[in-house]
């Protein structure tokens, strides 16, 4: 077995973090909870419980091969307070589905004063998790 990286932030020694050197500031993730390979053979991890790096949960793409073997990509962010999770592409990899669960699970959020009012953003209408599908504009892989 050759581990591919150890998620946590780099830059705090006792976290024991191993990143490919290449891995930008936000490349990095923690709380690595769901993945998927897409057909170009890159490894797509979500995440759940990020909000004690003071980042936010989201979806980061890991290259598996080649001299950035082990670089993470952050690609999607979650709304506040939720976790991004279930990623699977279709079969061409032009189309990535997610599922975000709880958003606006925050501390001291109500239905009246809720934490985001995702996905619809209306003032009458509490945060709800939803499936997304994130496609390219104008067509092609996701990712690439």
């Amino acid at each position: 077995w050759e581990i591919l990286v150890r998620c946590g932030d780099p830059s705090i020694v006792q976290v024991g973090a191993t990143w490919n050197p290449l891995t930008t500031e936000n490349g990095w993730l923690a709380s690595p909870d769901n993945c998927a390979i897409d057909p170009q053979g890159r490894l797509w991890i979500s995440t759940d419980g990020n909000d004690d790096t003071g980042a936010a949960d989201g979806l980061w793409a890991m290259e598996t091969e080649g001299a950035r073997r082990g670089t993470g990509r952050h690609f999607l962010r979650c709304p506040v307070g939720a976790e991004m999770c279930g990623p699977r592409f279709n079969e061409t990899g032009d189309a990535l589905f997610l599922a975000v669960q709880h958003p606006g699970d925050t501390e001291g959020a109500s239905f009246e004063e809720p934490g985001t009012r995702w996905p619809d953003f209306q003032p009458a209408m509490p945060p709800r998790p939803s499936v997304v599908v994130v496609t390219k504009e104008g067509g092609g892989p996701i990712g690439g």
